[in-house]
């Protein structure tokens, strides 16, 4: 079994800086892994890329966000340290797009305290536990999956053995600027493995597993929309 710990599971790509160099970087990001170039060498914002995000947000003890994680199919990684109020366009468009499904275990209430922090227009939101459970149900034929975690979830679908820090998890967002090697490594581990848990488990369902999964997944988008 691969273990992900503090060797960088992903291509070492993530984005590193502070104000408005970290800003810059981080829109630079949103736009090269989720819109193709145009001939003059500008971002055609028309069109997405990906249909998925992996996405995670941490925060403080004052229940501020923190850190915004985000993981491209592509393998690239972000993790934008940063008040939600430096969010720019380029980011603001992810999260507002229907057509790209942020997808993570719990991401509804992340979006909802982005949300009551003033991040307006959210949608495409997918929580990860409907579609272990409608694969539980319908391919290993488990009703009633539990909530085990992500780590679990990693571990059973994925094959690895995530190790998260918990110095890293548990220490205080607020007064780190930049974030530190572990900080990185720690949040980066929930938004890849959710979009991993997520595009594998999507792939190995059954015709009838996926369309009741459509119809939970749109019920969720009609829904998780502020």
């Amino acid at each position: 079994m691969t273990t992900l710990s503090f060797q960088y599971p992903f291509r070492n790509n993530h984005i590193e800086g502070d104000g408005t160099n970290l800003f810059a970087k981080a829109e630079e990001w949103v736009l090269q892994n989720y819109h193709p170039r145009n001939p003059d060498g500008t971002y055609n914002t028309d069109v997405w890329l990906h249909d998925y995000v992996g996405f995670d947000v941490e925060f403080d003890r004052y229940n501020r966000a923190r850190a915004l994680l985000l993981g491209a199919p592509n393998g690239q990684e972000l993790v934008y340290h940063c008040p939600t109020w430096r969010f720019g366009d380029a980011i603001r468009r992810l999260l507002n797009s229907p057509h790209v499904m942020k997808v993570g275990l719990g991401v509804w209430d992340d979006a909802m305290r982005l949300h009551a922090a003033g991040v307006q227009h959210l949608q495409g939101f997918l929580d990860l536990l409907p579609l272990v459970q409608i694969y539980e149900k319908y391919v290993n034929g488990v009703a009633n999956a539990a909530d085990d975690g992500l780590m679990e979830f990693a571990k059973r679908y994925l094959g690895i053995k995530i190790k998260n820090s918990r110095k890293a998890g548990d220490s205080g967002w607020a007064n780190v600027t930049p974030l530190s090697r572990r900080h990185i490594r720690y949040g980066c581990l929930d938004a890849f493995a959710s979009l991993e848990v997520f595009r594998v488990l999507l792939a190995r369902l059954t015709p009838a597993a996926r369309a009741r999964f459509n119809v939970i997944a749109a019920e969720m988008l009609r829904k998780h929309r502020r």
